[in-house]
């Protein structure tokens, strides 16, 4: 630019030159793809193409525009930007929250825009016209549920884990609260849930969640209902009950959360033209009940084993021999929830002694006790010392004594054993520990030249009992302390037809 003076004034002028830049306006943006593959959510995915060239584009912006009453249009809205960076594959993609705009006629568009002083934004790129369907009215219910967290009302670990609603005892109840939150006939109530460690941090994360967030990592949630599908949690449909009410037996749910505490949300799903109501929040915690622990599965069979006897046909030169033995033994595994077993062992002259087992699963061993009577007439429980280097516990508080005799080739012979009872114990990081609890009573002895002892006395016990339990519930373990999720299993009693 140039400015000079004017000579018929006889005036000296002046002039200047300066240059400046007229910035390069970019490409219009072609018409965004705009689709919704959730008919539960008003998330919509709006992609595009780059403009050509994009040389100096440093970002786009995505914008909106509603239609007012008298059909003119809103002054824009952007929704969001993204990055020249962020494209993939050629085209760039956002996912946009429409949920504002439920019921409205809006029109949809990108802007380039400069990142280079040498150019400047484009004008308003295609545009898509777009109806975002009216959200079903929020709806009003109320909450009810099958069980009780009481120490009295346990459910069992299959009807707290079901696979099939029959055999399900964790049931959710909905009951509309006015006749507007009634689904209509192509609708249904959806449910989800949350379970957490401590109610306080399921309180937390009630907030967290209402405000639209996601839940991170140390906050407390254990799992959700149901199980996630890749990274989506996917709500279950509720069924249409008597009496207008919905409900839904939770399947499939680990009993490992026995005792946590659920949040629960539920909506009306899309029908008649609308999206999903908002999610309903449970204005109650529930936690979840205790659960009864099931009694071990136990296998009874034979186990030939040797032991020691001591020949005394002449007493004064004691002979010690190895005889077999065809010990009666019963094999069980451990419990996925339960860390310790109780066994009582009781004979056929009424006596009986108490076995426990805690495992330590963190290291793979084990603590075994036996219960022993004070003078005071009070019961301690008295740790053993396993065999060294091995996983096995001898037990001579549950022992067969015997003195007898037999006869081979005319001539008698007198001979002594003792047979204690054995705990064998292995563990596997896959499967768990197993157990094989070798009893005193045996079918029969072998002697060493094969004569087949069967007598009487070596079959006294008359039954074993198990119990599963958790560590927890042991008063002397844990003073003053009990489980809050588990109870012991009811005893099972494997009768040895002595």
């Amino acid at each position: 630019m140039t400015r000079k003076g004017d000579g018929t004034q006889k005036k000296i002028g002046c002039s200047s030159t300066q240059t400046y830049l007229v910035g390069q306006r970019l490409q219009r943006p072609a018409q965004p793809t705009v689709e919704n593959k959730d008919v539960n959510e008003l998330f919509y995915n709006i992609s595009w193409t780059p403009i050509q060239p994009e040389t100096g584009c440093g970002s786009y912006g995505i914008y909106l525009k509603t239609y007012l009453a008298d059909g003119s249009l809103s002054a824009p809205v952007e929704l969001g930007q993204a990055d020249v960076s962020e494209k993939t594959d050629g085209m760039y993609q956002k996912k946009l929250d429409l949920s504002a705009y439920s019921g409205q006629s809006v029109l949809l568009y990108v802007i380039a825009q400069a990142g280079h002083p040498q150019y400047v934004d484009s004008v308003e790129g295609i545009t898509y016209e777009l109806a975002v369907p009216k959200r079903v009215n929020t709806p009003t219910v109320n909450w009810n549920r099958s069980w009780d967290y009481d120490r009295n009302q346990p459910v069992t670990e299959d009807g707290f884990t079901a696979a099939d609603p029959a055999g399900g005892s964790l049931k959710i109840t909905l009951e509309p609260g006015n006749p507007e939150s009634i689904p209509s006939g192509d609708s249904s109530y959806l449910l989800k849930a949350y379970v957490f460690e401590t109610q306080a941090q399921a309180e937390a994360a009630r907030a967290i969640l209402g405000a639209g967030n996601s839940l991170g990592e140390g906050q407390g949630l254990l799992a959700t209902y149901p199980a996630l599908t890749g990274d989506e949690l996917l709500p279950v449909q509720m069924e249409t009950e008597p009496g207008g009410r919905f409900g839904h037996t939770l399947t499939g749910l680990s009993a490992e959360y026995a005792g946590k505490w659920m949040l629960c949300y539920t909506r009306i799903s899309s029908g008649n033209g609308q999206v999903s109501s908002l999610w309903v929040e449970n204005p109650q915690l529930w936690q979840l009940p205790y659960v009864k622990l099931p009694a071990p599965e136990v296998m009874l069979e034979s186990q030939e084993r040797e032991i020691a006897v001591t020949d005394v046909t002449n007493p004064d030169l004691p002979v010690q021999k190895t005889w077999k033995a065809e010990r009666i033994a019963l094999k069980w595994n451990g419990e996925a929830l339960a860390d310790t077993h109780l066994i009582q062992v009781k004979k056929k002259d009424g006596s009986s002694q108490l076995l426990r087992i805690v495992e330590h699963k963190e290291t793979g061993t084990v603590s075994v006790y036996v219960q022993k009577q004070q003078p005071d007439g009070t019961f301690l429980w008295e740790e053993k010392v396993p065999i060294p280097d091995t996983q096995s516990f001898e037990l001579p508080e549950v022992q067969i004594s015997l003195n007898s005799t037999y006869t081979l080739a005319g001539i008698t012979y007198r001979y002594q054993t003792t047979i204690d009872a054995r705990l064998e114990v292995s563990w596997d990081a896959a499967d768990g520990f197993a157990y094989t609890l070798l009893l005193p009573d045996a079918e029969r002895l072998v002697t060493e030249n094969g004569t087949v002892l069967t007598e009487s006395a070596l079959k006294e016990t008359a039954f074993a009992a198990f119990t599963a339990d958790v560590a927890k519930n042991a008063p002397d373990l844990f003073p003053g302390q009990a489980s809050d999720a588990y109870l012991p299993s009811d005893e099972l009693e494997v009768a040895l037809g002595n």
